[in-house]
């Protein structure tokens, strides 16, 4: 749900730097993030070079550029060049090399669709993990809508990308969507019940995030549906962590939910 706070992508940010030194290198692995629906904090690429005076110089040029674009979302913002001791013989064809540039710095990233009357995103997309296995070079997404059509005509233009940039492109594991709902009878019940017990106003949020709620709903058409929990931040990264008083206070609300719609 943060992909709308404009995050730094690794995968992206590798690849705007391997682009402008391409002529520089020759590649000889690549890899970045750890999930296809978090957005990758690290990256890496190993290359071979007689010019690293050069790429130096181009890597705090472009990392200049980058801490003043992302100041706000990203200020911690950082790259480095270290040397291997390692001599590695193989590296990925210059046909590969450039193949894989133009899939990576011209694939979507971030919100693609926002809704006006909710000021929400409604389709995004995430090229969450970058891998080198079997001698094939991978790139995972991790598109969302909360609209179909939205989705599906995403894959469509993602299977032109693959087309155009020589890859194949694999559909898996689609996220059902689930549209906001102006009238909610569940949605009143739990609003009623958590200032009945907390004495405050519960704070509605449409949020752009993949949800059970989706999968069920698609199952069960007609079902009215909402998705509550307790206090979650820095989700799908090493400082994920959530709120044990709010985790309790959530249990109660859901115990009196359940007592009132019984």
């Amino acid at each position: 749900a943060e992909i709308h706070l404009d995050r730094g992508n690794a995968n992206k940010i590798m690849g705007r730097l391997l682009f402008k030194i391409k002529d520089l290198v020759e590649l000889v692995a690549i890899g970045g993030g750890s999930a296809d629906n978090a957005i990758p904090r690290e990256a890496f690429a190993i290359v071979k070079t007689n010019h690293k005076n050069e790429i130096e110089n181009y890597l705090n040029e472009l990392l200049t550029e980058l801490k003043k674009e992302y100041q706000f979302s990203d200020p911690g913002i950082d790259m480095q060049i270290e040397d291997l001791d390692s001599k590695h013989d193989k590296v990925l064809s210059h046909s590969m090399f450039d193949r894989y540039l133009n899939l990576i710095n011209l694939v979507p990233n971030g919100p693609l669709k926002i809704t006006n009357e909710l000021n929400l995103v409604i389709l995004s997309n995430n090229p969450g993990v970058v891998k080198i296995t079997d001698n094939k070079l991978k790139l995972t997404c991790a598109p969302r809508s909360s609209i179909k059509s939205l989705l599906h005509d995403f894959a469509d233009k993602m299977e032109q990308l693959g087309s155009i940039t020589g890859f194949e492109v694999e559909k898996t594991a689609f996220y059902p969507g689930w549209e906001y709902a102006k009238e909610s009878p569940i949605r009143d019940i739990c609003m009623d019940t958590f200032k009945d017990i907390f004495g405050k106003e519960a704070e509605v949020k449409a949020v752009h995030a993949g949800l059970e709620c989706g999968f069920i709903m698609e199952k069960v058409p007609g079902l009215d549906a909402i998705s509550f929990g307790p206090d979650m931040f820095n989700l799908h990264s090493p400082d994920e962590h959530l709120s044990i008083g709010s985790t309790e206070r959530t249990y109660e609300l859901l115990n009196e939910v359940i007592r009132r719609i019984k």
